[in-house]
């Protein structure tokens, strides 16, 4: 198993730009967070919720060595009761195992055909979940 720092710039509940993924490389995960706050004026502490909030995530994982040669995705959960803590599970999978992933975490009136992000209402509260293919920056 390997430390790695996922990279995921969101908007609201919705992921805003593709998620990155540094491998033994927090120093570099680190100034690119630093780089996308400047280039888009995002505050370094995530602000009050709103649809328009925009952040910059940088949670630490694992990336076991097997993984290496296989296409990476990053699951999404949370609410805007959780804001802005998301969840994240990476996963090397294809297209319809990613699908099937997110398809399990949505509720069952909800159809997904592609890898993409979602929000719903569950108990009143508006949660979002999402699949997302990773983009492998350091370290690989």
């Amino acid at each position: 198993m390997n430390v790695c720092w996922v990279l995921i710039v969101t908007r609201g509940l919705r992921v805003w730009l593709p998620p990155e993924v540094y491998l033994h490389a927090r120093d570099l995960a680190l100034r690119e967070a630093d780089r996308w706050r400047a280039t888009f004026r995002i505050p370094a502490r995530p602000p009050e919720y709103s649809p328009t909030a925009r952040a910059v995530h940088l949670v630490q994982s694992v990336f076991p060595d097997p993984w290496r040669a296989c296409p990476i995705w990053v699951g999404t959960t949370w609410s805007v009761r959780a804001y802005p803590r998301l969840k994240i599970e990476l996963m090397a999978a294809d297209e319809q195992e990613a699908t099937e992933w997110l398809r399990r975490r949505l509720p069952k009136h909800v159809s997904v055909h592609l890898p993409t992000q979602i929000e719903f209402e569950r108990r009143g509260i508006v949660a979002s979940a999402g699949i997302h293919r990773l983009k492998r920056v350091s370290g690989f």
